[in-house]
């Protein structure tokens, strides 16, 4: 039973960037680490957050690897507010920009910001802008057209490319000449900001890019899986070989489940189908191998370092796949029910949760597929997602901390409690 040594009300355990373990209180961000009996404060990055309500809690948190934090503030009708704070507490800015509903798409080593969102309580509107700790007002906003949310980004050789609900990808300068800019008045090669975009053939239902080479992968309504370089040529359109995966969720924490095809990272592409297949492929489209799964997936799958591929099936049960196909499947008897929780540490261990629907159950597994430890989770809210810690020590489930090595729940409280 650990004591928390600094009295506040802990909203979010998180990791950083840099490995560092963190608590969310309030408005404040603080680095803790586990002793013998308690756990003690690093650091509190402190600042001056007097103008904004204790209700206004930011939607969205980290901490970099350079160890700055930051802080996004944000409401489908109102501005977005981002914060950066440095560890010896140091407000390193404050940039305010008229874009409702944002979310960040990525942050560079300078800290400098993309965030892309709507009009206030228009969704359907798409901007985005760059926001810098040096800067009051954004370095430059870009309306992209009414596209809808935009679902993915990347900064890749001074670009950065985003793509829309809608089934647009953009390709942006890093510094557009023009601050607004329309996609109606755009050409390829403008000076508007915007170098290039594509339409794919249907609604984008997926994007992804993790290949050395920098191709981007489009999954699209009508089963097709568009790769693109970067320069936004086309290289192939697949007809995939079935539907994506796609199940309304049992549990009714999320309307449904959709698996894209995953790239590994020799290129292999792999796809869950909603024929109860699972099929890979090469960049070519020829399919090298193709297995049929004894339960469907329940939660979206997850990738090692190592490319590979882990997923819970409804079975509760753990399944290991790489390049060659089927490594191995464990079937844990802790309880019968998938829950949301899956986590890798760098030792290939997995973790994850499973529940009889009163309790939460967190299920370690080794690289080899055999079973390590059990523990029930305290939390009532086993549905949340799963942190490991960068040092691959501890997992946070709400509010819950639990040892890797062990399998122990670590409990604190209040230092007022």
């Amino acid at each position: 039973y650990l004591d928390l040594d600094y009295d506040v009300n802990v909203i979010r355990v998180f990791s950083g960037s840099n490995g560092g373990n963190y608590l969310l209180a309030g408005h404040s961000i603080i680095q803790w680490q586990a002793a013998a009996d308690s756990i003690e404060t690093i650091d509190v990055y402190e600042w001056d957050s007097s103008h904004l309500s204790e209700i206004y809690t930011p939607t969205g948190i980290g901490v970099n690897k350079d160890g700055t934090s930051w802080q996004l503030y944000t409401t489908p009708g109102g501005n977005t507010l981002f914060i950066w704070v440095s560890e010896d507490d140091q407000a390193l800015g404050t940039t305010e920009v008229n874009i409702s509903g944002s979310t960040l798409v990525f942050m560079k080593e300078d800290l400098s910001a993309l965030v892309c969102g709507g009009g206030s309580f228009k969704p359907s509107s798409t901007d985005c802008s760059v926001l810098t700790p040096d800067n009051e007002d954004p370095l430059w906003k870009l309306h992209l057209g009414n596209y809808g949310p935009v679902v993915g980004g990347i900064f890749l050789d001074d670009h950065y490319y985003v793509s829309t609900e809608d089934g647009h990808l953009f390709e942006i300068d890093e510094n557009p000449e023009e601050i607004t800019s329309t996609l109606d008045s755009v050409n390829s090669g403008s000076d508007s900001g915007i170098l290039w975009s594509y339409q794919a053939s249907d609604e984008i239902l997926f994007i992804s890019q993790n290949r050395p080479d920098g191709y981007f992968y489009l999954t699209t309504e009508d089963d097709k899986l568009h790769i693109i370089k970067p320069d936004g040529e086309i290289y192939n359109v697949i007809q995939l070989p079935a539907a994506p995966f796609h199940q309304m969720s049992d549990t009714g924490r999320s309307p449904a489940l959709f698996i894209e095809p995953i790239i590994l990272p020799d290129g292999t592409i792999i796809e869950i189908s909603d024929e109860n297949t699972i099929y890979a492929m090469n960049i070519d489209g020829e399919i090298l191998w193709e297995h049929i799964f004894e339960s469907a997936p329940a939660e979206y799958p997850i990738q090692d370092e190592l490319g590979n591929l882990y997923f819970i099936d409804n079975d509760a049960a753990m399944n290991a796949f790489d390049k060659n196909g089927l490594k191995w499947r464990f079937q844990t008897e802790a309880a019968d029910i998938p829950a949301d929780g899956i986590a890798v540490d760098q030792e290939g261990n997995i973790y994850y949760v499973v529940t009889d629907y009163s309790k939460g159950y967190l299920q370690a597994v080794s690289s080899e597929g055999e079973n390590i430890w059990v523990v029930e989770a305290k939390t009532r809210d086993f549905y949340d997602e799963l942190h490991i810690s960068q040092d691959g020590k501890y997992l946070s489930l709400a509010e819950d901390l639990i040892s890797t090595d062990m399998g122990e729940l670590i409990e604190y409280q209040n230092a007022g409690d």
